[in-house]
């Protein structure tokens, strides 16, 4: 559960794992059930206490999700990968398979099925949002004039025929590992390198390393020792790229001293990453 900040969420989504011994649906270009359950979860842990929060965390009907998912190998026997993104997103966002938050859980599961494949959106957040909006509510035929010619082409249901068509047409590869992280995920980037985020003030924190000295082979109190500070807009808040840089100088964890970016990060979760880049949107479809 370290993935959660808050237990009870954490607990919750366990709990619901353990109804779930096996998991068929995961592949290399498929995710799996764990995998949609690990965005909704993270969804209600981000935005806990917010207004944005979710009300009831968890599937109404696992039934329903279950053939949410199952659609990534029906319909159709030659799948692209767009087209296998676009039939779950769809079956999410319209099987209403959880007591809130379908349209958000459905977008995040698009964006790191999307990142799994190789692909990212080209479009604005504003217009994935809107996109997403738009399936939910049945106005895919009303909105674009290109619906009509998609469908008549489509050999299965032109609803998810247009989504893939418009994920082809406004997304592109994945050419690099751009990390984004929030103030949180930093705070634990840096308790495994022996530092600290300590005594928030003024919207700054500072910096500090914990040394643990030795006297005749016993362990006596780690030394603490401010190093310096940075800016502070809240745990949920991504960190920008001139602070990240100014905590690696400060700490000695650089390419200088031989830290590469690897190294400094470990093993990032893509969906936590993708909620911290996609939180404005995520927020916003709360009320939409």
């Amino acid at each position: 559960m370290e993935d959660f900040s808050n237990a009870q969420v954490g607990a919750e989504f366990e709990r619901w794992c353990a109804q779930i011994p096996d998991d068929p649906y995961r592949g290399q270009t498929t995710l799996g059930i764990i995998d949609v359950l690990r965005a909704h979860f993270l969804i209600a842990d981000f935005f806990e206490g917010e207004g944005a929060g979710i009300s009831a965390a968890g599937p109404m009907n696992l039934d329903l999700l279950h053939s949410a998912m199952y659609r990534q190998f029906g319909e159709f026997e030659k799948r692209s990968r767009f087209e296998v993104c676009a039939t779950l997103f769809y079956g999410i966002i319209k099987n209403h398979c959880f007591y809130d938050a379908n349209k958000r859980t459905a977008l995040l599961s698009l964006l790191y099925h999307m990142e799994r494949v190789g692909y990212c959106p080209t479009v604005s957040q504003q217009q994935i949002e809107n996109f997403a909006v738009e399936v939910a509510n049945d106005e895919l035929p009303k909105r674009y004039a290109r619906y009509g010619e998609v469908k008549k082409k489509s050999a299965y249901d032109p609803n998810v025929a247009f989504i893939a068509d418009y994920l082809s047409r406004n997304s592109r590869k994945v050419e690099n590992d751009n990390h984004v992280i929030t103030y949180r995920q930093l705070e634990k980037i840096l308790f495994r390198h022996g530092f600290r985020m300590e005594n928030p003030s003024a919207n700054t924190i500072d910096i500090i390393r914990y040394e643990e000295r030795r006297f005749l082979g016993f362990a006596r109190k780690a030394e603490r020792t401010r190093i310096g500070m940075i800016g502070f807009p809240g745990m949920s808040i991504q960190v920008s790229r001139g602070d990240i840089k100014k905590v690696r100088i400060m700490t000695k964890l650089d390419y200088k001293n031989n830290v590469d970016s690897a190294a400094f990060y470990g093993k990032l979760d893509p969906i936590s990453t993708l909620i911290t880049t996609y939180q404005q949107p995520l927020r916003r479809l709360a009320n939409r």
